[in-house]
């Protein structure tokens, strides 16, 4: 049996069209003036970290209108030629990522402010999105010192070295 990223070839093709898929669903159902509106919410600021997502929005708007110019009978094979390549592999996926749902909202017809508000505090929160450590006050990590002293384990961290 053949492998790609330790991957049978099988599972590799399915995840591939999978991934396809997504990326025609997008092209074509996520209108233009959502795209353009997205842009201009990130251009703006509005939408919190939203600058980390500006290049796949305008990666999606390039496809779009490359997409828009090419002959119905040939799109297939667009969508598989730019799915495929090494650049495309996040745009293939944008449906299903926080800016993605944006732009669906905008496509459904939410109002801005809504949107913007949702993306704000649902989906991007700060205080629940890229948190790095778990955040531990003074008064709990005195507890924890107490309650390893209690229990004898004190002595071997600094052993160790991990206090």
């Amino acid at each position: 049996m053949r492998y790609i990223n330790n991957e049978s070839i099988g599972t590799y093709k399915s995840l591939k069209e999978a991934e396809i898929r997504v990326l025609k669903r997008s092209i074509e159902e996520i209108s233009d003036e959502a795209v353009q509106a997205t842009l201009e919410l990130i251009n703006a600021n509005d939408l919190y970290r939203g600058n980390e997502y500006k290049h796949l929005v305008e990666a999606l708007q390039r496809m779009k209108q490359e997409y828009n110019t090419i002959p119905e009978e040939l799109r297939n094979n667009y969508i598989w030629s730019v799915g495929s390549s090494f650049n495309s592999v996040a745009v293939n996926k944008i449906r299903n990522t926080a800016i993605g749902t944006v732009l669906q909202k905008i496509t459904e017809g939410d109002d801005l402010d809504s949107v913007v508000a949702f993306f704000n505090n649902k989906v991007m929160a700060p205080t629940s999105f890229k948190r790095t450590a778990t955040i531990a006050t003074p008064k709990q990590v005195e507890a924890y010192r107490t309650e390893l002293t209690e229990m004898g384990y004190m002595d071997s961290l600094y052993r160790r070295g991990l206090l």
